[in-house]
């Protein structure tokens, strides 16, 4: 009884009210859900994108871990290797071609400046690194036939140039990581500091020039090759 009397104390309270002031605290309430709705929107939006970030992060770092060479000191990291053989001749002969070319410009043209003396040096250097780039590449199977999308394949919306050059960039890298750990066993071996002779001044160009050609070039090579 006490309740049913309270409700009625309520019920004519409410209607006591001017109508004004019911329609803004009906509206002050409306408003509040709304921008509590808006908040917990904004708040899950912002964990979606935490969450995308830290996945995104996972997998790079996981990539670059099972990059060359460190992939091969994991579980079962030579079972992962592709096949080791060269399928595109043309694409290996062309490659090779772009990174003795590289290696002859960049001694021509920028850092001993037209002299000819230099250019025995820099072929030699060229054929250093076409050497780590072959073997960088026969890890990363850059010379496959599959190589063209990125071994995604031609129907896969993954492949096509973006991945050829992504490949593309992870071999340059890995035949970059040879080149500087073999000039550093050497100037070991013969106890001199890194970079003091002719033919490791080309390094640090080779290093930014080569990575932007050959990237390039496999992105280029996959948009006009054709499909079999």
């Amino acid at each position: 009884m006490q309740k049913n009397e309270d409700d009625v104390l309520v019920h004519s309270s409410f209607h006591s009210l001017p109508k004004r002031t019911c329609l803004v605290r009906f509206s002050a309430i409306v408003d509040q859900d709304t921008v509590t709705d808006t908040d917990d929107k904004i708040e899950s939006e912002a964990g979606d994108q935490s969450n995308v970030a830290d996945d995104s992060t996972k997998s790079a770092l996981q990539n670059a871990l099972e990059g060359f060479p460190l992939g091969l000191f994991r579980k079962d990291g030579f079972k992962k290797l592709p096949p080791l053989r060269f399928e595109d001749l043309d694409l290996l002969f062309y490659d090779v071609f772009l990174v003795v070319n590289l290696s002859l410009s960049i001694s021509f043209w920028v850092t001993h400046r037209v002299d000819f003396s230099y250019l025995p040096v820099a072929l030699n250097e060229g054929c250093i690194f076409s050497l780590f780039w072959i073997l960088s590449g026969l890890y990363h199977g850059a010379f496959l036939m599959s190589a063209v999308d990125g071994h995604y394949g031609s129907s896969d919306a993954a492949g096509g140039p973006k991945a050829a050059a992504a490949l593309g960039l992870n071999t340059y890298i890995g035949a970059v990581n040879m080149r500087l750990v073999f000039a550093l066993a050497s100037a070991v071996l013969h106890h001199r500091e890194v970079g003091v002779n002719a033919i490791e001044e080309l390094i640090p160009l080779e290093i930014g020039c080569g990575i932007f050609l050959m990237t390039m070039w496999r992105a280029l090579h996959s948009y006009v090759a054709p499909r079999v």
